[in-house]
């Protein structure tokens, strides 16, 4: 009985050290990579609508899935849904297809999905909208001054369109970009229109609610399309 004692000790120590010693050589799990950084300048885009040139803006949305982004544009560049599949152009030249799954004429907003696994940059949208006085910036692709950084305040709150009031220039093809706050580097609002320093662009309200239920309608199968059957092409003689 003292011997297969002895022995189940042994047998039971061996095995103590074997474990410890595998433990200790195991390679160390792998550690999953860092999201990359949010990049405001990087994320601006031209975007192409059957031709058509504006800017947009790709977004870091919360929970976003791991092969697709929203891009934020303004809906008067979708000619207001009529147009829904575009092409974006990164700095660095990529072309990338997106297609429109939600936009809001009122506010002047466009919420497109982009599908690809390629880390892209991205900017991030404020929670809540900047007060009166709160300065502001974008850098979208107007023929004025194409990429130039313009700065600007908040003058007015959001009005019953869905829309705040800037002191910001802005020209043909920067309708769509992105707008920051300053001190965040966050999206705040979107370029749609104006006229000599005085321009309009949705809310941060409006645009996290935009945001949520371009998501909710994907969610849902609710997206709206159209479909015409195409005719059939005439060949031949009749029988």
């Amino acid at each position: 009985m003292f011997k297969l004692t002895c022995v189940n000790s042994i047998v039971t120590a061996l095995i103590c050290i074997i474990v410890s010693w595998i433990g200790c050589n195991m390679p160390p799990s792998p550690v999953p990579p860092l999201p990359p950084a949010p990049d405001p300048q990087g994320a601006i885009v031209k975007i192409s609508l059957k031709g058509l040139g504006c800017s947009a803006s790709i977004l870091d949305t919360p929970g976003r899935p791991k092969d697709s982004y929203l891009v934020l544009c303004a809906s008067h560049c979708s000619k207001n849904g009529q147009l829904t599949e575009a092409k974006i152009r990164l700095k660095n030249g990529r072309i990338y297809p997106v297609t429109l799954i939600h936009h809001e004429p009122d506010a002047d907003l466009a919420i497109f999905r982009l599908f690809t696994l390629d880390p892209l940059p991205t900017a991030q949208v404020v929670l809540d909208s900047p007060p009166v006085g709160t300065k502001v910036w974008h850098m979208a692709y107007g023929v004025d001054k194409p990429g130039n950084l313009e700065s600007g305040t908040i003058t007015a709150e959001e009005n019953n369109e869905g829309q705040i009031k800037m002191s910001l220039s802005a020209s043909s093809g920067d309708s769509g970009g992105g707008i920051f706050v300053f001190a965040e580097n966050k999206i705040c609002s979107v370029v749609c229109c104006g006229q000599g320093k005085t321009l309009y662009g949705a809310s941060a309200r409006q645009i996290n609610n935009a945001l949520r239920e371009a998501e909710r309608k994907e969610r849902l199968g609710l997206l709206e399309w159209e479909w015409q059957p195409l005719p059939l092409p005439v060949k031949g003689e009749a029988q």
